[in-house]
């Protein structure tokens, strides 16, 4: 029987990885003045709720800011190799950034959350005025909330009912 801790490590790179390459990763939009309100490039994310880091998650993606995404993933999932993991991460950027056509805003418009687990819903406006919700899994390590490959795949919610 396979060690939980590799199976969550491997579940969870191979989401990200999904999540990275479909998710709403935009060139860079330009930001607020003090942008840079998101701290050192760590993974002390406690400060913030489970639907800051779902915000947290698409900005790092939009912009690809491998720094910022990386304040989003448990640190245990990498804990390992973090190198390699970076670079992994970095190269699923540089293709999302390729791919979309901007991020303009993200807004968290739901929390599901159920003790260490949960889903932001959040609402994603693109440049072009588009507009997409997706429901973003969670989940708390250490007191941290992060976002969470493993309770499923970022999911694009139809609202047009």
């Amino acid at each position: 029987m396979p060690n939980p801790l590799q199976r969550l490590k491997h579940l969870t790179l191979v989401a990200l990885i999904a999540i990275l390459l479909t998710a709403c990763g935009d060139e860079p939009a330009p930001g607020p003045a003090g942008d840079n309100d998101n701290g050192p490039a760590s993974n002390s994310a406690n400060a913030i709720t489970p639907g800051e880091v779902v915000v947290r998650f698409f900005e790092a993606t939009a912009q690809g800011d491998l720094d910022k995404l990386m304040t989003t993933i448990p640190p245990v999932i990498y804990a390992d190799n973090e190198e390699q993991f970076r670079q992994d991460r970095k190269k699923a950027l540089d293709a999302a950034q390729q791919r979309n056509p901007g991020l303009a805003s993200v807004e968290v418009i739901d929390e599901n959350i159920d003790g260490e687990f949960g889903t932001g819903r959040a609402k994603i406006t693109l440049k072009s005025g588009k507009t997409e919700t997706y429901d973003a899994p969670v989940m708390q390590f250490d007191g941290t909330w992060y976002t969470d490959a493993i309770l499923g795949k970022l999911e694009r919610v139809d609202t047009s009912k």
